[in-house]
C-alpha cells in the first residue's frame, strides 16, 4: 500500500504509483509483456510442446512474441500439422522456435539446428501446399545455425515428403498419403478467381508454360517447352537459366496413381514449390481463354496490387 505526503509533488508522484500498480494488477498473466529476456516455465495450457524435453523456454521466443498469450494463439494452429505426422521432428523443431529451450546459467538463444529444419520442411512443405498453404516466412531454415549449441535431433530421416518413422502407426502413414496423393489431380481446373489467387499465394512459384510430354514414374512427370514461358511469381526460379534450357521438368508427387488431365500440346499454369532441386506441382489449370473469368483472374494475379495473406 503506498502512503502519500501532503506536498503538491509527493501527492502527484504518489498517485501515478497507485495507478501504474492498480494497472499492473489488472494485466492478465497472459498478456504482460516480458522484454529482458529470461526463462519461464512452459505453460500447460500451450498445448504444442506438451511433452517435450525441455520445461522452461525462453521469452521473448525466437518469433518475437513477448506474451505467454500471444505464444498460445500463435501456437495454436500448428498442433493440426504435427498431428498429420509428416516428420517425426515436427513438433520439437515448432517448439524450438515458440518455446526455445532456456538455460538459467546460459546467456545466448538456443535455436533449431538448419538440418533440422530442412528435414522437417522437406516432408512437411509439400503437405500444407497440398492444402493451400505455404512454408511461411517465419519458419525460414536460412538463417539458423548449424553448430555445437544449437537443438539437434536423434532423428537420421533424410528430407523425404513421405518419410516416416517406425513410431508411426502405419495406418496413419497410409492416411497421409492417400490424402496426399491426388489431391493436386482431383482439385485441377479454374474454380473462380478467390481459388486462383489462393493458389497463387499458397504456392513458390508461378508459371505458364506448354506441356510437351508427361511421363509416369510413381511421380508424374511433366516436361514443359520453355519457349514463350510466362512468370506469374518466379520464386526460386532462375529466369535466364530456364530460358536457356529446351525444357523444363515439373513432378506431382504419386501423380501417375491419379486421374490427372494433363494433354501434350496443351498450356497450363503450374503453381509449386521447390524441394531440393526439384519442382512439385501443388496446382494447376488448363489455359484457355474461352473459360469464363480466367483471363481476369490472370490479370489479378499479375497485378502489383495483388495482397497475399
Amino acid at each position: 500500500m503506498v502512503s502519500c505526503s501532503s506536498s503538491l509533488l509527493a501527492s502527484v508522484t504518489c498517485l501515478l504509483l497507485v495507478l501504474s500498480e492498480g494497472t499492473a494488477a489488472q494485466i492478465p498473466e497472459d498478456d504482460r509483456r516480458i522484454i529482458t529476456p529470461r526463462c519461464v516455465p512452459i505453460p500447460s495450457d500451450l498445448h504444442l510442446c506438451q511433452g517435450v524435453d525441455w520445461t522452461m523456454m525462453r521469452m521473448p521466443n525466437h518469433l518475437d512474441h513477448d506474451t505467454l498469450g500471444e505464444v498460445k494463439r500463435q501456437s495454436g494452429i500448428w498442433t493440426r500439422l504435427v498431428d498429420r505426422n509428416c516428420h517425426a521432428d515436427t513438433k520439437i523443431f515448432l517448439c524450438s522456435l515458440f518455446a526455445p529451450v532456456c538455460l538459467p546459467d546460459h546467456d545466448e538463444p538456443i535455436y533449431p539446428c538448419r538440418s533440422v529444419c530442412e528435414n522437417v520442411r522437406g516432408a512437411c512443405a509439400f503437405l500444407m501446399a497440398s492444402y493451400g498453404f505455404p512454408w511461411p516466412d517465419m519458419l525460414a531454415c536460412d538463417g539458423l545455425p548449424e553448430n555445437e549449441m544449437c537443438l539437434q535431433t536423434a532423428s537420421s530421416e533424410s528430407v523425404n515428403a513421405t518419410a516416416m518413422t517406425s513410431e508411426v502407426p502405419s495406418t496413419e502413414v497410409d492416411i497421409v498419403e492417400e490424402e496426399m496423393r491426388c489431391r493436386v489431380c482431383e482439385q485441377a481446373g479454374y474454380h473462380g478467381e478467390e481459388i486462383l489467387t489462393h493458389h497463387y499465394c499458397a504456392s513458390e512459384f508461378a508459371i505458364r508454360v506448354k506441356v510437351k510430354e508427361v511421363e509416369s514414374y510413381r511421380d508424374l512427370k511433366i516436361v514443359a517447352s520453355t519457349r514463350k514461358i510466362t512468370f506469374y511469381k518466379r520464386g526460386p526460379l532462375r529466369k535466364r537459366q530456364i530460358v536457356e534450357e529446351d525444357s523444363l521438368d515439373l513432378w506431382i508427387k504419386d501423380g501417375a496413381r491419379c486421374a490427372c488431365d494433363i494433354r501434350p500440346k496443351t498450356r497450363y499454369i503450374f503453381f509449386g514449390i521447390k524441394l531440393d532441386e526439384t519442382l512439385f506441382v501443388t496446382a494447376f489449370v488448363e489455359y484457355d481463354r474461352s473459360i469464363q473469368g480466367l483471363k481476369r483472374a490472370v490479370r489479378t494475379i499479375r497485378s502489383d496490387d495483388i495482397v497475399c495473406p
